[in-house]
């Protein structure tokens, strides 16, 4: 009864609390990195003009160039965001499938 109680508390241990450990982490981590590569201000100011030049005349180039500026800083924060997403989603997959790990080694 204390093995079946073990296992039981052990299943429930890994595929419950540790899965919402460790998503908890990947979520704190997603938005460290959000943080750090300043996306949610080049998000709101994309349309603002660069270093914020009101002259007449100069509007529209600053707010091009400011544009150009920062889809040039945006798209490595992207791609970096993504592949933090995959390898996040992938150590989420090894997580669940590694108890079956010893198993398939007894077995073969």
């Amino acid at each position: 009864m204390f093995l079946v109680s073990y296992l039981f508390n052990l299943v429930l241990f890994w595929y419950k609390d540790a899965v919402f450990s460790l998503i908890n982490y990947f979520v704190e981590l997603d938005r460290y990195i959000i943080d750090l590569l300043s996306t949610p201000i080049l998000v709101h100011t994309f349309f603002d003009p660069i270093k914020n030049e009101y002259r007449k005349g100069l509007v529209g180039f600053s707010i091009g160039l400011g544009i150009f500026i920062k889809t040039l800083i945006l798209i490595p924060s992207f791609a970096i965001l993504l592949l933090v997403f995959i390898l996040e989603f992938i150590a989420l997959i090894i997580f669940l499938f590694f108890p079956f790990i010893p198993l398939y080694v007894l077995i073969t």
